[in-house]
């Protein structure tokens, strides 16, 4: 009797243990969940003031000096992210280069005083200043919760946020009063985790891809709507204006297929800009989409790296790219209506953005480098693409002095390939995961680092106003 209740005793004490263990794992991995979900200290709260209040005209946005809403100084240049959030994150990417980017684009994640200082990270690494996202907006919600999670996270390293705000439906269909309900989110969002914003609603809206595409009435409508909302609760968000790089298109849309409306409509009328009764590449590809300079802080651009060569991988380019007059990458285009930012930059004087830009690696198809030639393929392609911007933005001789920031759209996915019969492709556009590739970005980005804005060297008032400690 003694021995069976000594083993009673035994096996109570064991399953306690092992309960207590167990408690303790799930208090550890709630802990883990806490330290990446929950607020940063970062960033301190700024208050906003409600719209029209006593109080709200420190906040208000001083057009006399002759900057946007969120300008950095000329001269200088943010170089930011793009970022696959499901597996990566602000300080992860940090951690890799060693440095803290200012920008990061919100991109889809699938699982997962009246000034203040941009945030204080260990002085002996840079911060990125710029991480960019994206956000579903329907006709009844937009995604809330997953843009206040990463504004803490670009918060926490002391970076601004571009927020691409993507309906899902035609912009018609989007009501003012979610639009207005956004607006003042938008202040939340600025306010209590003290990250400024560009906001990138409806981006690529000259393409038949989008829902929302190649309606350019609509569009204006809704995009100078939210914009009057914006400025009203809220200068520490700018309203980004971002078009597809337009030298093929209409990209091959024809009238009443897909989003794009059908002749004689008001809708196609708008798009006919030469008045021929046709869509062809003879009209306009930008001036019918512009809402008007009243309503755009910033202009942006979405231009990728399609230089293909005869193994139907991303080639090199030519530090004058961006000036061709031949390929479809250019930005001044081989033509006035094709000069983008002469029309849209310079003569609004406004600041400007590689909204999302990248060279990507290809494998798949019938067409591929083999193996051992893979890393002199994907270096000197990368390498040529963000030289070029480099170069054309703060180089000497620099092109487009009013190029303030690009964003490197930081992932791997699966394309389809037109090129290829349609065939699915990988592509990688990463530049900091290969560590050679990764070297090679730092020790050239490292000729240009006086005139890098990197996270905790901007100061944001709530007027929009920015400076560089």
């Amino acid at each position: 009797m003694a021995n069976r209740a000594l083993c009673g005793c035994l096996f109570w004490t064991k399953a306690l243990i092992a309960l207590l263990i167990a408690l303790g794992g799930l208090g550890y991995q709630a802990y883990l969940i806490y330290k990446l979900y929950s607020p940063s200290a970062t960033l301190p709260s700024i208050d906003i003031p409600n719209p029209g209040s006593s109080s709200s005209t420190a906040c208000y946005y001083d057009k006399s000096l002759g900057k946007a809403r969120l300008e950095p100084p000329a001269g200088t240049f943010i170089m930011g992210f793009s970022l696959d959030w499901s597996v990566d994150l602000p300080t992860r990417l940090g951690d890799r280069i060693n440095k803290r980017p200012a920008l990061f684009n919100k991109r889809k994640c699938g699982n997962c005083g009246t000034t203040k200082s941009a945030g204080k990270w260990r002085r002996d690494r840079e911060i990125p200043d710029s991480y960019l996202s994206f956000a579903k907006i329907n006709a009844t919600a937009y995604e809330k919760d997953i843009i206040s999670w990463q504004a803490q996270e670009a918060g926490k390293v002391g970076a601004m946020l571009e927020i691409t705000l993507q309906p899902m439906v035609p912009m018609d269909q989007i009501p003012t009063d979610l639009l207005w309900d956004f607006s003042v989110f938008m202040r939340t969002v600025n306010s209590k985790s003290g990250v400024p914003v560009l906001l990138r609603f409806g981006h690529e809206m000259n393409g038949n891809w989008m829902p929302y595409g190649m309606r350019p009435l609509a569009y204006k409508q809704a995009f100078a709507t939210l914009s009057s909302y914006i400025h009203m609760n809220t200068n520490m968000t700018a309203m980004l204006w971002s078009p597809n790089v337009g030298n093929t298109y209409p990209f091959g849309a024809t009238a009443g297929t897909g989003p794009v409306p059908a002749a004689g409509t008001d809708e196609f009328k708008a798009l006919d800009t030469n008045g021929d009764n046709l869509f062809t590449e003879a009209d306009d590809p930008y001036l019918p989409y512009f809402p008007g300079a009243e309503w755009v802080d910033w202009v942006g651009i979405s231009v990728y790296n399609y230089e293909y060569d005869a193994n139907h991988q991303v080639g090199t380019v030519p530090l004058t790219v961006f000036t061709s007059t031949t390929n479809q990458m250019s930005i001044t285009g081989a033509d006035d209506t094709h000069n983008f930012y002469q029309r849209f930059v310079a003569s609004t004087n406004k600041p400007f953005i590689f909204s999302e830009t990248g060279s990507a690696y290809q494998t798949g198809g019938n067409k591929i480098v083999p193996t051992d030639n893979q890393l002199t393929v994907e270096l000197a392609s990368k390498r040529s693409w963000w030289n070029a911007i480099l170069q054309g933005a703060i180089g000497g001789g620099a092109q487009f002095t009013q190029m303030r920031a690009a964003v490197w759209f930081e992932e791997q996915k699966t394309e389809t390939d037109s090129a290829l019969n349609n065939q699915e492709v990988w592509r990688d556009y990463r530049i900091t995961y290969n560590a050679t590739v990764r070297d090679a970005f730092l020790a050239d980005l490292a000729s240009f680092n006086s005139k890098i804005n990197w996270a905790g060297n901007l100061k944001v008032a709530c007027n929009g106003a920015i400076t560089i400690q």
